[in-house]
């Protein structure tokens, strides 16, 4: 009896077994987009070569279906549209262009003959290798329909792209003929994600600084400044250190601040510092104007340490505000630096110490060199997308 018992054990563990087994030789293996794409483009390339649209249509909405929107697959939606006389401008969208750029560079890549470029980059190329019969009948059919449109039109462009008469697509969706379309929209769109929010700006300036008033006498004197700070989009944000003097052009007088006596000086080495907001108001591809406010500190040496004598110990300095309207003008050479000019009209009152009975609202003209750093990332990309407009 318990023989059996254990032969039947046996059996029973047996078949338990076997049907594991076969629940492991059933398991289904899941497509992957190597295989789908390339079975589904050659598939798609022998209904369309023999007129059967129906049938290619339904090999593209199972390959779109497996995966997704990918290179292969829009160029398959444009084939289809030409063929059957359809507007492309429905399936324009945000990822359009970028798609573009991915046959440009699956072009390039071939033409050179890279083999090994698509063994690392399978998914960016969308599974599909090169020469394949895919790319044959890309080129057929857009040499075939060119002509069947306008040459302002988007169909038309696509097929000079793809029947590679024409790889400067993306400079001409700048073009005024281009600028009502969706994909130059889409395009303008692009560039304006990419361009730089902010820029780092530097410049050092040199010019005169001209009085008014009563202090005319006093004679222009040179001006020397350092600004820096940051630009975002249209505005620029900046603090501004200026020099100038030395000397008076007359002898003035003057209290001073220590002993209350009044004494006749040269002296004029002054400055400004303060913080200056800006506002472009015109810009072109190679300069701008801006108009700009700055309000902050402002003086000079009345009598320096050297001038005492007697019981004079200590020199004098008188401190004011300074309110100032400015417009300024930046011719940029390249991407990065610029020479320019800025005009200033500042408001002071050297009275506010009764150190002195005068004041004035002087003018100052400067010539700016300077430095604006774009971001390395932003600009490699707009050169990558052709892009030959303003970058800021």
């Amino acid at each position: 009896m318990r023989k059996l018992a254990f032969i039947f054990s046996i059996f029973i563990s047996l078949g338990l077994y076997s049907q594991n087994f076969d629940s492991i030789m059933s398991k289904r293996i899941e497509l992957n987009c190597t295989d789908v794409t390339q079975n589904s483009s050659f598939l798609f390339s022998h209904y369309m070569e023999n007129n059967k649209i129906d049938s290619a249509k339904l090999i593209f909405d199972y390959w779109k279906g497996k995966c997704g929107l990918t290179e292969p697959t829009f160029r398959a939606n444009v084939l289809l549209n030409l063929v059957q006389g359809n507007s492309i401008e429905p399936i324009i969208d945000s990822f359009t262009i970028g798609i573009i750029l991915k046959y440009r560079d699956r072009r390039n890549a071939s033409k050179a003959l890279m083999y090994s470029h698509y063994d690392y980059n399978q998914s960016y190329y969308g599974f599909l290798p090169f020469f394949s019969r895919f790319d044959q009948l890309t080129t057929q059919i857009a040499s075939d329909k060119i002509h069947s449109y306008s040459k302002e039109s988007i169909e038309y462009l696509l097929c000079e792209y793809y029947a590679d008469l024409n790889d400067s697509i993306l400079y001409k969706l700048q073009d005024k003929n281009y600028l009502n379309t969706s994909l130059s929209k889409e395009y303008y769109n692009l560039i304006e994600e990419i361009k730089p929010k902010s820029t780092f700006n530097m410049n050092f300036s040199f010019g005169a600084w001209i009085p008014t008033g009563s202090m005319k006498k006093f004679g222009t004197k040179p001006i020397f400044s350092f600004e820096m700070g940051a630009d975002v989009k249209k505005m620029s944000y900046n603090i501004n250190i200026s020099i100038r003097g030395n000397k008076s052009d007359v002898y003035y007088m003057a209290k001073r601040e220590d002993t209350g006596l009044i004494d006749s000086t040269n002296s004029f080495l002054g400055g400004y510092m303060g913080f200056e907001v800006g506002r472009m108001i015109l810009q072109t591809k190679k300069s701008d104007f801006r108009v700009q406010l700055g309000v902050g500190f402002d003086g000079f040496d009345v009598f320096e340490d050297k001038d005492k004598r007697d019981n004079v110990s200590d020199g004098t300095s008188i401190f004011t505000y300074n309110f100032n309207l400015g417009i300024n003008y930046r011719y940029y050479i390249g991407d990065i630096y610029y020479i320019g000019a800025i005009a200033k009209y500042n408001i002071v009152d050297y009275r506010l110490g009764n150190i002195v009975n005068f004041s004035s609202n002087p003018f100052s003209l400067q010539l700016t060199l300077g430095f604006s750093a774009i971001n390395i990332y932003s600009k490699s990309l707009l050169n990558r997308l052709n892009y030959k407009g303003k970058r800021r």
